[in-house]
């Protein structure tokens, strides 16, 4: 009896090490399949199609320029300041161009704690996902500790430990692309292409004349003053906000603590395209451009 149960016992052993053995290997595959798709799909491929449309996007934002200008001289008051649609030839394909200011959205690397729990809510709502506050956490100290330039771990963050399994570290330091969010632990496919609506690899203050409720709720203004600071943004149209009317549009105590979060220069320099082939719903490519062609950014 006394062998039968150590036999028993040997066998359970057996089988859970294996079990263990398993499932790190499951993980790291899965980890490892995850970094080869990103260096396939995202890095190599795809960012050639958008360096190979490059001039494209330059067209787009110098009729985009060239149209506010005429508008401005001429007071046109229907120009569409906040998205402008061309549609561009270029080696015999016509292509649908969409232009947007890159200026109005909040910035990956300067968002505080408190934006990026309200970012992540808003983009697993928006996902429909059924999500604990505990998913908030995880994604939002994982953000932070891939940014930041220590190695220390926030309660449910993940550090250079983690990310080291798969071949990669964490950033450390300010992303140069927000492609480098797809690397970022619990960051999927499907919640990576719903937070670039929101961000911006640029470190600047949001431009009010160029944003959205959502952004500025985002921010963390309320309702009501988001509500006034949009209204004025659709009245004043090209000319935009002065700061009196920024500020009348904040609370005394918002005034204060977003003194720096917003900026009001009625012109912006760089801007995110949109590239669609023929009637295609998905874009071939999206790029982050200024007025002099420098590319800020290769967005998938």
């Amino acid at each position: 009896m006394v062998k039968t149960n150590r036999t028993q016992g040997s066998v359970i052993v057996y089988v859970l090490l294996m079990v263990a053995i398993i499932s790190v290997v499951v993980f790291v595959s899965l980890r490892s399949a995850k970094s080869s798709y990103l260096e396939s799909r995202f890095m190599a491929e795809r960012f050639r199609t958008a360096l190979a449309l490059k001039p494209l996007a330059f067209m787009g934002v110098e009729r985009y320029m060239s149209e506010m200008t005429v508008a401005q001289l001429r007071r046109y008051s229907k120009f569409n300041k906040m998205r402008m649609e061309y549609k561009l030839e270029a080696g015999g394909r016509t292509y649908r161009v969409v232009v947007e200011p890159e200026v109005g959205r909040i910035s990956v690397n300067l968002a505080d704690r408190a934006t990026l729990e309200r970012l992540f809510k808003k983009v697993l709502n928006e996902a429909d996902y059924s999500f604990k506050k505990e998913e908030v956490n995880l994604l939002v100290d994982s953000l932070m500790d891939f940014r930041d330039k220590d190695n220390d771990v926030r309660p449910q963050g993940a550090e250079r430990d983690y990310y080291i399994k798969s071949g990669y570290e964490p950033k450390n330091g300010f992303l140069t692309s927000l492609s480098e969010l797809m690397w970022v632990r619990g960051v999927s496919e499907d919640i990576y292409r719903r937070l670039v609506e929101y961000l911006t690899i640029l470190n600047v203050p949001i431009n009010v004349n160029y944003t959205t409720k959502d952004i500025l709720l985002l921010a963390g203004l309320s309702e009501a003053e988001a509500n006034l600071i949009i209204g004025f943004q659709k009245a004043k149209g090209l000319r935009g906000l002065s700061k009196d009317e920024l500020y009348g549009s904040l609370t005394p105590y918002h005034r204060e603590i977003y003194a720096f979060r917003f900026v009001l220069h009625p012109m912006p320099n760089t801007f995110r395209v949109y590239i669609y082939e023929g009637g295609s719903k998905d874009y071939t490519a999206m790029l982050v451009i200024d007025v002099y062609g420098n590319i800020y950014d290769l967005i998938w």
